[in-house]
């Protein structure tokens, strides 16, 4: 019996938020299904020699509930938690492709408000801000290992590590340490954990450095890793009740914005750039 090899020509676009980049897929329709059914094909996909290359997927599904429904899969082609940057992505093009300037998105998490604050310009158009609203927080959940360092999850798990004003970020070893934080057994029920490094600027900016979940590799910038940069900073170094602190990454900078109210974290918001890089075809034997 001779085993036929079809070959399926899939359109995607290329987008980049802050320098975290992603392939996204418009399968609303569902005829590119086979290819997120398949590990290793996602993992191809984002393989900067052998496929177009990504720190991840985006899958743009239809939703009962809101205007889209996306899943996030990680570089290794494992389904993954909220991508905060992935997610600010998935939100321009499908505000482009509706026409509106806010939309919600049915997440991993649940729904998640998206605002486009730049003036449409086309589903693959360059780019613009985009802000998404994340679930609250609760100050319970957040623990507390060490003076300088914190755990919480914003729709992904973060370990936060500040750093002392006089180490130079730029030399920290975030890959060594990275995987090491990551694969500690204090985090293996849950798969492992994101690693952050952060380090104040003034008190209202920290710079950040993220070893990533599922990329195994430092990113130039995650979403929920800044949000959780930010909210570990209020915890470490309160300030006003509403507040908004800047996220500086290798890729860009991130504005997270949130309120402090009793027990908990409110009204949080992420948001920064996105562009649509480029356009093409992949070519995926199944």
């Amino acid at each position: 019996m001779v085993t036929r090899t079809v070959a399926s020509t899939i359109p995607f676009i290329k987008y980049e938020g802050c320098g975290n980049d992603f392939v996204l897929i418009d399968n609303r329709d569902g005829r590119w299904s086979r290819l997120f059914e398949s590990e290793s094909a996602l993992e191809r996909l984002c393989d900067r020699n052998f496929g177009v290359g990504a720190d991840g997927v985006l899958e743009v599904r239809m939703s009962e509930r809101g205007d889209c429904g996306l899943n996030y899969y990680n570089s290794d082609g494992r389904l993954g938690s909220l991508c905060g940057n992935g997610t600010r992505c998935c939100a321009h093009y499908v505000t482009g492709l509706l026409q509106k300037d806010d939309i919600e998105i049915e997440a991993c998490t649940g729904m998640v408000k998206a605002v486009r604050s730049v003036g449409r310009d086309g589903a693959a158009g360059k780019g613009g801000m985009v802000k998404i609203q994340f679930r609250d927080v609760n100050v319970a959940d957040i623990t507390q290992y060490a003076e300088n360092e914190l755990f919480l999850n914003t729709g992904s798990p973060h370990l936060i590590i500040r750093l002392q004003a006089e180490s130079k970020m730029a030399e920290h070893p975030v890959e060594k340490e990275g995987r090491q934080r990551r694969n500690s057994e204090r985090f293996a029920a849950i798969g492992g954990t994101n690693v952050n490094f952060i380090q104040n600027i003034d008190d209202e900016t920290v710079r950040i450095r993220t070893y990533e979940r599922g990329v195994e590799a430092e990113t130039k910038s995650c979403g929920t890793g800044a949000v959780a940069a930010a909210l570990a900073l209020d915890r470490m170094q309160p300030g006003r009740a509403e507040r908004t602190i800047g996220v500086v990454s290798v890729g860009g900078r991130l504005d997270v914005s949130f309120e402090r109210c009793h027990d908990k974290y409110v009204n949080v918001f992420l948001e920064g750039s996105v562009a649509a890089t480029f356009e093409g075809h992949y070519y995926h034997s199944s």
